[in-house]
């Protein structure tokens, strides 16, 4: 038996959702079953589902759940790119606790941020497959807010590299900020005029 609290705020999020199933792309009535949308009748999946959510101000200090009534047959959810839960089952409810991944700010912007650690993964894979390096250190505005986007940048920078090699670089974040590029010509023109002794 599962206790309910109806007294708790809801946010429901039936409607329109973007959808992708094969080559097919559009958009989704929830609930609903794609064949019935005009979508393959032929396709078992997998589908992906997204819809840009904006948690209210006022949930700030709330524990937030991610309801869903039912679906047909096997899900991973994530929320602002992280995996949140999976699921099995035919028709049966079930709810996965989105409060850390939904921390603080708008869903947009962290659907962007999100979106551009794919593209530094995969800018990052293919350095890797050129040189090769053992380490690579991220600074600038990398460094700033780098628990959210890292992992998805080491995940796809392993998984788009050659044989393996990703697996063997040492991704790091430098403790300098946004000020590393300049300490780092500082610290090169020190050591060209100051340091360097002539033979």
């Amino acid at each position: 038996m599962t206790l309910r609290n109806e007294a708790a705020p809801v946010l429901a999020l039936d409607g329109t959702w973007e959808f992708q199933l094969g080559a097919q792309a559009g958009t989704i009535v929830v609930p609903g079953c794609w064949e019935a949308q005009g979508y393959s009748r032929h396709l078992d999946g997998p589908a992906r589902y997204r819809r840009m959510v904006t948690i209210p101000a006022d949930w700030a200090s709330r524990r937030i759940l991610l309801e869903f009534d039912a679906l047909s047959y096997a899900a991973v959810v994530r929320w602002n790119g992280q995996t949140v839960g999976e699921h099995r089952g035919l028709w049966t409810p079930f709810a996965f606790d989105v409060t850390a991944a939904a921390r603080g700010g708008d869903r947009g912007a962290l659907e962007l941020l999100d979106q551009a650690a794919i593209y530094l993964g995969t800018a990052l894979a293919n350095l890797v497959n050129l040189v090769n390096p053992d380490m690579i250190i991220l600074g600038g505005m990398f460094a700033a807010g780098a628990d959210l986007f890292l992992p998805r940048v080491e995940e796809t920078m392993r998984r788009r590299s050659f044989a393996g090699l990703g697996e063997q670089v040492a991704l790091r974040v430098t403790t300098f900020g946004r000020k590393v590029g300049v300490i780092g010509a500082a610290a090169l023109a020190l050591d060209a005029f100051f340091y360097r002794q002539e033979a």
